[in-house]
């Protein structure tokens, strides 16, 4: 004889994260995954491979809640520094990329 096991909120909720995590991302994801990877290549290109992989950990630094997005010690004061000691990239573009930055990181919040 089978029993069915009654589903509690809390199980169906896990069971749907679970689904989550393998299906993939949805379409509205995707699109931002593409304007976020778009900006971190243009940061490669405009900054080079050293101050990228400074970038990179600014931006980890960030994700893990280790250090705020504005403030003396945030994420938009560093990658701006970072900007800023770029060399052959005029101030209009700089401020462009920091702006479209700014975008993406508010949006993932």
């Amino acid at each position: 004889m089978l029993r069915t096991i009654p589903v509690t909120s809390a199980s169906a909720d896990a069971a749907l994260r679970a689904r989550s995590r393998w299906r993939g991302p949805t379409p509205d994801e995707e699109g931002r995954l593409g304007v976020a990877s778009d900006v971190a290549e243009a940061f490669r290109e405009v900054l080079g491979d050293a101050a990228y992989a400074t970038f990179k950990t600014y931006v980890h630094r960030f994700d893990a809640h280790a250090i705020p997005l504005d403030g003396p010690f945030g994420l938009i004061h560093h990658v701006q520094r970072l900007l800023d000691s770029a060399p052959g990239t005029d101030r209009r573009r700089k401020q462009a990329l920091l702006d479209r930055f700014v975008r993406v990181v508010q949006e993932s919040r």
